[in-house]
C-alpha cells in the first residue's frame, strides 16, 4: 500500500513539475528575424564566364530553397515549444510584417521565407462568391478557359499565400542599407587598406595569392581578391567547379574563404568611428519596434528584416560577437586543432540569421540567437533587460544619432528636405516682398500736405541744427 501511495505521490509531483514548467516557458511577445539572403551568383563573372550577365548577383534556385526551409523551420520551431496559435495560420497585416533592402536577391529571399512560414496558409474564396465575379477585364475566352483549370475554393493555386513586403528605396534607406547610403564608407574601407594591421595580413597570405597567380589568374589588391574569393564561394555553394581548379574544403580553399571574411570584417570595422556610426540606423529602428511592443502601440509579433551580410556584421561587431580578431583566433585553432574557439564567431554566410525574442514581463527582457545559437549581448548572461539593451545601444554608437550618421558619413541632405527648404525660404522672400508693397501702398495713400511736408522739413533741420 506505501509502495502505491508513494508511486502516486511521484505521478503528482511530475505532473505539478511539468506544469510550472509550461507556466514558466513564456512566449516572446515579439520576434524579430534579421537574415542574409540566400545563396546567389557572384557578383561578377570576370572568373567565371559560365555565369550569364543576367545571372550576376541574383539569388539562384539553392538561394530560394536555402530561405524556404528556414520559414518553415522557424514556424516549426516557434508552434512546437509555444503552441500551434503562436503564430497566426494565415498573414495578419497587425501581427507579421516583412521589409527587405530594395534588391532582387533580398526581396526574393523575403518571399521564400515567407512561403516558408505560411505555405498552403492561403485564403479559400467563400461558397457564396460568383466565379464571375473572380474575372477580371481581360480576355474573355482566355481568363474563362484558365479558370476551369483552377479549383472553385481556393483563391491562388496550392494555397499560396502572397504576403507583402515593404522596401525603402536603396539609397535612402539607412537601416538594412545604411554602409551603402555612407558617403565616407569607401574612404573609411580604403584608410583601412593602407593600416599596418591590414598590410601584415595581406603578407602573411602571399603564398595563397601566388598559388592563385599560378593559375592565370592575376590578384594584385583587395579589390581584385573580393571579386575572385566571392567567385570561389558562389561556385561552391552551387557545386560548380571553382576557378583555377581550386578544389573544395582544401586548404587553399580554407584560405580563401578566411581571407574574404577577414579582409571584409577589417576593412568595415577597423575605425570606431564606423562601429559608431553604420548601425545606428539600424539600432534605433529595432530599438523602436521593441518599444512600441512594450508599450502597447503595436501588436507585431513577427517582424522578418531581409539584407546582406554587412547588415548583419553592423550588428554583430560592436557588440563582439564576430569580429576580426575572433575571426583570425578560430582560423588558426581550425588549422591547429581543427576546432573552433568561439562556435559564435562565424561570417554571416548565405542564409545566416539573427533572432531577437522580446518578453515585456515586469522587468521586459531580450534574448539573442545568431544561427540559432544564443549569443551573450549584456555580459556574461543571456538575457538582456529593455534598459540594458537600450543602454548599450548608446554606449556602442557613442551617442550618435542620425544627425551624427549624417555628419559622420557627409551625407548631403536629402533632395526631398532640399527641396522643402528652398521652398520655405522663397516663401519667406515672396512675404517679405508682399509686406514691402503693403506698406509702399499703405504710405501712398497716407501722403501728407505740403503745410506738412514744410513743417516736417523745417523740424528735421531745426534738430539737426541742434545736434
Amino acid at each position: 500500500i506505501k509502495f502505491i501511495e508513494m508511486k502516486k505521490l511521484s505521478f503528482q509531483i511530475c505532473i505539478l513539475l511539468i506544469i510550472v514548467n509550461v507556466s514558466l516557458s513564456q512566449a516572446p511577445d515579439l520576434v524579430i528575424e534579421l537574415f542574409r539572403h540566400g545563396a546567389r551568383a557572384p557578383t561578377s563573372n570576370t572568373y567565371d564566364k559560365t555565369w550569364k550577365s543576367s545571372e550576376t548577383g541574383e539569388l539562384t534556385a539553392l538561394g530560394m530553397r536555402m530561405h524556404y526551409l528556414l520559414g518553415k523551420a522557424v514556424r516549426y520551431e516557434y508552434t512546437q515549444k509555444y503552441g500551434p496559435d503562436f503564430l497566426p495560420t494565415t498573414y495578419n497585416s497587425s501581427l507579421i510584417y516583412a521589409r527587405s533592402t530594395d534588391l532582387n536577391r533580398t526581396i526574393m529571399s523575403a518571399y521564400a521565407h515567407l512561403y516558408g512560414l505560411f505555405e498552403g496558409d492561403g485564403l479559400n474564396l467563400t461558397s457564396h462568391v460568383s466565379t464571375e465575379l473572380t474575372k477580371p477585364p481581360f480576355n474573355k475566352k482566355l481568363v474563362d478557359d484558365i479558370t476551369k483549370s483552377l479549383d472553385s475554393y481556393t483563391a491562388v493555386p496550392y494555397n499560396v499565400l502572397p504576403v507583402p513586403v515593404h522596401v525603402v528605396p536603396y539609397a535612402s534607406d539607412s537601416v538594412l542599407a545604411a554602409d551603402a547610403n555612407c558617403n565616407n564608407r569607401k574612404k573609411w574601407e580604403s584608410d583601412n587598406q593602407n593600416t599596418a594591421e591590414f598590410q601584415k595580413m595581406w603578407n602573411s597570405f602571399q603564398s595563397t595569392i601566388e598559388d592563385i597567380n599560378s593559375r592565370n589568374f592575376s590578384i594584385t589588391d583587395w579589390n581584385t581578391m573580393h571579386k575572385f574569393c566571392d567567385t570561389v564561394i558562389c561556385n561552391y555553394y552551387q557545386n560548380k567547379p571553382l576557378p583555377g581548379g581550386i578544389i573544395p574544403n582544401s586548404s587553399l580553399f580554407h584560405n580563401i574563404t578566411f581571407m574574404f571574411s577577414w579582409f571584409i570584417a577589417y576593412t568595415s570595422s577597423a575605425q570606431p568611428i564606423q562601429t559608431q556610426t553604420l548601425p545606428v540606423g539600424l539600432y534605433n529602428y529595432l530599438l523602436d519596434q521593441i518599444t512600441m511592443v512594450k508599450n502597447g502601440s503595436s501588436q507585431i509579433k513577427l517582424m522578418v528584416l531581409s539584407a546582406g551580410d554587412t547588415t548583419l556584421m553592423s550588428f554583430l561587431t560592436p557588440f563582439k560577437v564576430v569580429t576580426p580578431q575572433c575571426l583570425y583566433q578560430n582560423y588558426l585553432s581550425m588549422n591547429e586543432k581543427g576546432e573552433l574557439i568561439d562556435k559564435t564567431c562565424v561570417y554571416p554566410w548565405f542564409g545566416s540569421n539573427i533572432k531577437i525574442e522580446f518578453y515585456n514581463t515586469e522587468t521586459p527582457y531580450l534574448l539573442f540567437y545568431y544561427n540559432d545559437n544564443p549569443i551573450k549581448i549584456c555580459g556574461n548572461s543571456y538575457e538582456c533587460t529593455y534598459t540594458q539593451f537600450s543602454q548599450l545601444i548608446h554606449t556602442v554608437t557613442n551617442g550618435n544619432t542620425m544627425k551624427e550618421y549624417n555628419q559622420n558619413c557627409q551625407n548631403n541632405p536629402s533632395p526631398s528636405s532640399t527641396i522643402f527648404t528652398n521652398i520655405f525660404i522663397l516663401n519667406l522672400i515672396l512675404f517679405g516682398l508682399l509686406i514691402t508693397v503693403i506698406f509702399g501702398l499703405v504710405k501712398s495713400l497716407r501722403k501728407p500736405k505740403k503745410k506738412d511736408i514744410d513743417t516736417e522739413i523745417y523740424s528735421t533741420s531745426s534738430i539737426a541744427y541742434i545736434n
